[in-house]
Formats: structure tokens, C-alpha cells, sequence
């Protein structure tokens, strides 16, 4: 909520204002180029394979945008390489939640639920779902062999 602060006179000096600045009650919030910054941080942080440092970046970003789900994947991809695939899954399902059909989720959940948690039965649902969403995806062949080897170890 912002307001202006009006004068105790009906003069004012010269050198001072009409009125005060605005107070902003979201300025202890990150702006859009902070914001930015944080994300641009996270992703090389991640590309350097920073990836404890990655997570903390892409954290202060999501407490100013929870709804940026690339950057909820992001964090959730380097949970994984840090070898904590329950938090990656945990940052998966706040973004499927929000987006069920956000094609990176779906694809990065089957592949944690499969290698990292040996779910295999709910790894095939999110790899179909991914298939389904991304009709000419450029590893569709290998993942529906993955699919089917899912299946069958899963009987």
C-alpha cells in the first residue's frame, strides 16, 4: 500500500519536497531486476555445478515469485545432484500442482521416481504424461523403450 505524506505548511523551501517518497510495504521483496539476478546466479551457479549454492539462489527467487516453475524445476534438478531426490520430487510436486502439464516437471519427476527411488509404476505415469505433452520430443523413442522395461520390472 503506498501513500504520500502531505505537508504540515503551505510553504515548502525550495530544496524540499511537495511530498515524501513512497512508502512501499513489498520493498523488503526482491524487483523485477533483482529478481532476475538471482535467477541468472542460480542458473550458473548450477552450470558451474554449484549446486548447494544453486538451491539458495533459486530459493530467495522463489520467495519473491512462487510461481515460477522454471525456477522451481531448477531447484529441484540440483537437489537431485546433490543426491536428495525427495526434495527434488518435493519441489516437483509444488510445480505439477500449479502446472500439471509443465513438460519439464513431468518428465523430471519420472526420471527421479525411476532411477533415484526405484518407483517405477508412478515414474511411467509421469514419462507417458511427458510423451503425451511433447508429441515429437526428440528422446520419445527412448523413453517409451524406458517405459516398457518400466513395466516389466514393475510386475
Amino acid at each position: 500500500m503506498a501513500f504520500l505524506v502531505a505537508l504540515s505548511s503551505c510553504e515548502a523551501r525550495q530544496d524540499e519536497p511537495l511530498v515524501s517518497p513512497i512508502v512501499n510495504s513489498t520493498a523488503s521483496k526482491p524487483q523485477a531486476s533483482e529478481l532476475a539476478a538471482l535467477i541468472d546466479q542460480g542458473n550458473s551457479l548450477m552450470d558451474t555445478k554449484q549446486f548447494a549454492e544453486a538451491v539458495e539462489a533459486y530459493g530467495r527467487a522463489l520467495e519473491s515469485d512462487p510461481a515460477n516453475l522454471d525456477v522451481r524445476v531448477d531447484r529441484g534438478t540440483c537437489y537431485r545432484a546433490l543426491g536428495q531426490p525427495e526434495k527434488a520430487l518435493a519441489e516437483y510436486a509444488k510445480a505439477l500442482h500449479q502446472n500439471p502439464n509443465h513438460v519439464n516437471v513431468n518428465r523430471n519427476s519420472g526420471v527421479v521416481l525411476a532411477t533415484d527411488l526405484g518407483r517405477n509404476a508412478e515414474a511411467v505415469v509421469y514419462l507417458a504424461r511427458y510423451l503425451e505433452l511433447v508429441p515429437a520430443a526428440t528422446d520419445r523413442e527412448q523413453i517409451q523403450l524406458w517405459i516398457e522395461q518400466l513395466k516389466k520390472t514393475n510386475k
